[in-house]
């Protein structure tokens, strides 16, 4: 603003005022002119002073306020009252310079306003976009910094320190790739330099914390230009460190199995179908193996699933100890593994499966209980038994039951002909429903006796399968087929109410009462309907329940104490006696056995067929029953097939005995005809004693 500096005496003159000159300068200037007298009352003023509201209204309506807009000027603030008291007045909108005469004394005054609102709100609206900048950059949750061209930090906020551990009085100057993992540098400088093209960048990185550690950063550079030129770079950087963790949980958790941390089903589709492809673009053999823990089942009914869980986690980390993590071991569910041997082949398959056979072999101590646990591997070789993933994995699959056909605990490699067995054993499944519906299923009774006298002391009913086209299906073929697939459910009921039926049926043809022992399979035990189906049994059939005999494994005494203890409770309640089948082949002991309400043992005839010969199975029947007389039960033994056993069995203190020295199983009129006896005949025999 430029203030001409006027005489007083020269101001007033007519020279200087005359109409043509100064109206030219005045009124095409954009400030307000206005002259004042020492009164303070206006000689001159221009239109621009007039458009600006200065002049021209009752000095009432003039309003004259301090910067803020809003708080009046005072009369002695006013703009020419201070010009008139000989200040210099320097404010937004006015300037001022007193008028001396030639004399020195004051005359005037002469004021130039100038319209500066727009510049104010111009400067206002700066200053609220800085505050805004300063407060996205103080208070922003994430990293937010500048760096210059060469990378060197010049700013950066309270997040640094929060985030990745640094003060602010370590970052001037330090260089940007400084502060980035070493593996992901190249990588973050080769985005710094694109955003020095102008190009935003947005990428993940891993960066350096303070303390050394390592974090995972979402980084965005954004150029920073001034006056059209890049100067510098702005980087806003968020923490995803949680996120990529999550993320890889998440991953781990859908490719592994929680329990062991082995690679699961999912994972080993995926790996075998990359392997296989592999094997097909060089011509080599892949060999899928399936590993099926034998009787593991048994394990969780007795010791409990938390224990069997342990087991497993024993078995993987053996059985990958003992790979060497050479060949991948995946756990598809259960107690089923499998393994993968790329370019390999039979000879080197089989090598493996001896191997893992042999890490198996060495007992697993489990708290006070030492578990032998045994497998059966079934092998496939791609391209051989198969060209894609379900092809070998279905073969590996077959070959898997063919070995535990063959006795469990071995390998088999998948042979054509398991495509037949398996088809068969899908149709044995159809056709043994349907046998269930047709009434193609009976019981034989195999007698039970006494050794001195070689009298009937009971039965134990066997259930038998004549098919119409096969013929006679075993038992041995079918059962395990029921187990497997929940038919043993329908079929041990099927069993026990003929049972009891045919008790009733002999004495309705006029014998005398007899024993009626019935097995019972460990799905019929958990079967929560099984006290009911046994009493509905017995009231359906008329069956007096002291004549029914319920046999269970010594793998069902083990499920859980508490409640097979209730249940056992429960069904002694109905007036049964509870036998323990095949004594001495589970995991129960003396303890256990005490709490539970047991009315007799059957030892196992795996330990009875070698008993004159084979000394260890003659000390096992000994303390079996011992252990019996100690608990004051009754002692069965099965599987007797020589007189020689029988006598031995005497004097050891067995006196009941079932096999096929005293009786093969017969049917229920052969039994009739050669053991039972009238009622009268009973009757007699009982006065006479």
């Amino acid at each position: 603003m430029v203030v001409i500096e006027l005489k007083a005496d020269g101001l007033f003159s007519q020279l200087l005022l005359q109409e043509s000159f100064m109206k030219a300068i005045v009124d095409h200037m954009e400030e307000g002119v206005i002259v004042y007298d020492a009164a303070g009352e206006p000689l001159f003023y221009n239109g621009a002073a007039q458009k600006l509201g200065l002049v021209g209204q009752e000095p009432e309506a003039r309003a004259y306020y301090h910067p803020d807009g809003q708080t009046p000027l005072l009369e002695e603030e006013m703009p020419f009252r201070r010009v008139l008291l000989g200040q210099t007045v320097q404010q937004l909108r006015v300037r001022g310079q007193p008028v001396y005469g030639e004399s020195g004394d004051l005359q005037g005054a002469l004021l130039l306003f100038k319209d500066i609102s727009r510049r104010k709100w111009a400067e206002q609206r700066l200053e609220v976009s800085e505050q805004r900048y300063k407060s996205l950059f103080d208070h922003h949750p994430d990293i937010v910094c500048w760096v210059d061209l060469q990378g060197r930090l010049i700013q950066a906020n309270d997040a640094i320190h929060k985030v990745a551990g640094y003060s602010l009085s370590q970052l001037p100057r330090m260089l940007l790739s400084s502060l980035i993992a070493s593996e992901d540098r190249v990588r973050a400088m080769e985005h710094f330099e694109a955003a020095k093209q102008g190009k935003p960048q947005s990428f993940e990185v891993q960066a350096l914390h303070a303390d050394g550690s390592h974090l995972d950063l979402y980084v965005t550079y954004i150029p920073m230009y001034v006056s059209g030129q890049i100067v510098g770079i702005y980087i806003v950087a968020k923490d995803v460190s949680q996120e990529k963790e999550t993320e890889s949980t998440a991953h781990f958790l859908a490719y592994h199995d929680p329990l062991t941390a082995l690679p699961n089903r999912r994972s080993f589709h995926e790996h075998l179908g990359d392997l296989l492809t592999e094997a097909r673009e060089r011509g080599t053999e892949v060999a899928v193996m399936f590993l099926d823990l034998d009787r593991f089942k048994l394990i969780n009914d007795t010791l409990g699933h938390a224990v069997g869980d342990r087991v497993l986690k024993l078995i993987s980390a053996r059985l990958e100890q003992g790979l060497h993590r050479k060949y991948p071991l995946f756990r598809l569910g259960g107690d089923e593994f499998t393994v993968v041997l790329p370019n390999t082949s039979c000879e080197q398959a089989a090598e493996v499966a001896g191997l893992i056979l042999e890490l198996l072999a060495t007992s697993f101590q489990m708290d006070d209980n030492e578990l032998h646990i045994t497998g059966s591997i079934g092998i496939s070789m791609f391209p051989g038994d198969g060209k894609d993933v379900d092809t070998v994995v279905r073969h590996a699959d077959m070959a898997m039951y063919r070995a535990k056909e063959e006795g469990k605990n071995t390998y088999q490699f998948y042979t054509s002909d398991l495509n037949d067995i398996s088809r068969k054993k899908m149709m044995m499944e159809k056709e043994l429903f349907r046998a269930l519906e047709q009434n193609e299923l009976t019981l034989y009774y195999q007698p039970q006796c006494q050794v001195g006298e070689l009298t009937l002391t009971g039965v134990e009913a066997l259930v038998r399968w004549q098919h119409p086209e096969q013929g006679f299906i075993s038992p041995g073929d079918f059962i395990p087929l029921a187990e497997e697939t929940g038919l043993i459910v329908p079929l041990g009921e099927w069993v026990l109410r003929t049972a009891c039926e045919r008790h009733m049926q002999w004495r309705r043809e006029g014998f005398g009462p007899v024993k009626m022992a019935v097995n019972l399979s460990v799905r019929q035990f958990k079967d929560e309907r099984l006290v009911e189906l046994v009493a509905d049994a017995l009231r359906e059939s008329g069956m007096e329940a002291a004549y029914l005999e319920l046999e269970i494994t010594e793998s069902i005494a083990m499920i859980d104490f508490d409640y097979v203890r209730a249940k056992l409770n429960q069904l002694k309640e109905l007036g049964v006696s509870i036998a323990i089948d095949d004594f001495g082949t589970g995991y129960s002991s003396l303890s256990y056995l005490k709490k539970f309400s047991i009315d007799k043992l059957k030892i196992d005839q795996s330990f009875v067929r070698d008993l004159t010969t084979n000394e260890v199975n003659y000390s096992i029947v000994k303390a079996i029953i011992a252990m019996g007389q100690s608990l004051n039960v009754s002692l069965i033994a099965e599987g007797v097939e020589e007189e020689e056993h029988a006598h031995m069995l005497r004097e050891l203190g067995c006196e009941h005995i079932q096999g096929y020295w005293f009786s093969r199983p017969l049917t229920a009129e052969q039994v009739g005809e050669r053991f039972l006896k009238p009622q009268e005949v009973m009757q007699e025999l009982s006065d006479a004693n």
